[in-house]
């Protein structure tokens, strides 16, 4: 508030006034104007110390500057503010050059908290409740510009082939070439699997050249990525490797036909059903075979019916098998998921090859004629003829005079 005090002059002509009344009239005179000066100076200093005492209100949080750390393309701060206090706050990064602090970024609210110089030198990231507040800093760090080229990176190759097992599988270590062409940069590295229907992730802790992978009860693939930071992208190794997990077959279900074939009367045909229980997930491993033993003897292969390579463009043998063979013998189908071992089999059934000719038996059924006691005239079902396959079988005759035709 500003007060102005005034002298109203009179208009009494000067001469009419004595000498002492002058000096005291332009006495006064001063002394007013004077008094008039030290009012309006003392209005403004109590004006100061109303806006000091305001601006002294907004400093009333104590914050900090957190920490400062390699990250990113450059620098990053964490950790800083004032808590619940206030959230709004100034913030600016600092140089310090030989004790001369440079302001690089200038206060804001909305300075970013990551910074890439681009200079060598000790920096710090600063924070102030506003203008004229305590200033809270970080300890400085020093950063070695090097200006980075990715241009021309190469992320290198698995040297490491795909591996297959039965039930789970733990790999030794993956490895890889080194990735190059990063030119005033540092290479990084991260590890991603893939399972079965899912996509890629990185796995945590997977960031050197190469890799041991833990074990795993499925199958997954495997890939490494790569980059020239700060300045390059993520860049794949040319090739994958795939930790192969087989799980076997639990059944080979049943395998019908057999029983005794005469060799003229033709072939015996013997049908397997599906396999089941098994998974794969890699063409190839699929494995199956026919095999056949003299009774109680030892299972062979049989020639041109086994599927047991890890070619996909080796066909599967067939669920059915026509046996063509002159010796009697048993007949079962095998199969596995590779690289299981062991071969999950039907049950076996026995095709019986009968060599034997058929043995005839005299068998007179009446007349009353006979010539020379070996039966009547042009009969028929006079013999029987004993077969292996069959038992006794009906043999039609015929006699002209003493020559029977059977």
């Amino acid at each position: 508030m500003r007060m102005f005090y005034t002298l109203k002059q009179t208009s009494l002509p000067t001469t009419l006034l004595s000498n002492d009344y002058k000096k005291h009239y332009f006495n006064h005179r001063f002394l007013f104007k004077h008094l008039d000066l030290s009012i309006k100076l003392t209005s403004f200093l109590v004006l100061m110390l109303f806006s000091v005492s305001n601006m002294q209100a907004q400093c009333s949080c104590t914050g900090t500057a957190g920490t400062l750390s390699f990250g990113g393309s450059g620098l990053i701060a964490s950790g800083y503010g004032y808590g619940s206090c206030t959230s709004t706050y100034e913030k600016a990064w600092m140089r310090n050059d030989a004790g001369t602090l440079v302001t690089v970024v200038n206060w804001s609210t909305s300075t970013p908290d990551t910074y890439s110089p681009t200079s060598t030198g000790n920096y710090r990231f600063c924070v102030r409740e506003a203008n004229g507040c305590t200033v809270y800093e970080t300890g400085d760090i020093y950063y070695a510009y090097n200006p980075c080229n990715a241009s021309g990176f190469n992320a290198g190759s698995i040297t490491s082939t795909s591996l297959a097992n039965c039930g789970s599988i733990d790999a030794s270590t993956i490895y890889a070439t080194a990735a190059s062409g990063c030119t005033g940069g540092t290479i990084e590295y991260q590890w991603e699997i893939m399972y079965l229907g899912g996509t890629w992730a990185p796995v945590n802790g997977a960031t050197a050249q190469n890799w041991d992978p833990p074990s795993y009860s499925s199958t997954v693939w495997v890939r490494r990525a790569s980059r020239c930071a700060p300045c390059g992208t993520w860049q794949y190794a040319i090739n994958e490797v795939d930790l192969h997990v087989s799980h076997n077959y639990t059944s080979h279900g049943t395998l019908s036909g057999g029983g005794c074939v005469c060799p003229s009367s033709g072939n015996s045909t013997i049908t397997a059903s599906s396999p089941s229980g098994g998974t794969s997930t890699w063409d190839g491993h699929l494995q199956s075979k026919w095999e056949c033993r003299t009774p109680g003897g030892t299972w062979s292969p049989i020639s041109g019916q086994t599927n047991i390579d890890n070619d996909p463009n080796t066909p599967d043998v067939p669920l059915t098998y026509t046996v063509t063979g002159t010796t009697t013998k048993e007949y079962r189908r095998c199969a596995r998921v590779y690289p299981c071992n062991e071969w999950i089999c039907t049950n076996a059934v026995t095709v019986e090859i009968d060599n034997t000719a058929p043995t005839l038996t005299y068998i007179y059924t009446g007349s009353s004629t006979l010539i020379c006691g070996e039966g009547p005239p042009s009969a028929s079902s006079m013999w029987s003829a004993t077969d292996g396959c069959q038992g006794n079988i009906p043999v039609t005759s015929s006699m002209v005079g003493e020559v029977i035709t059977t």
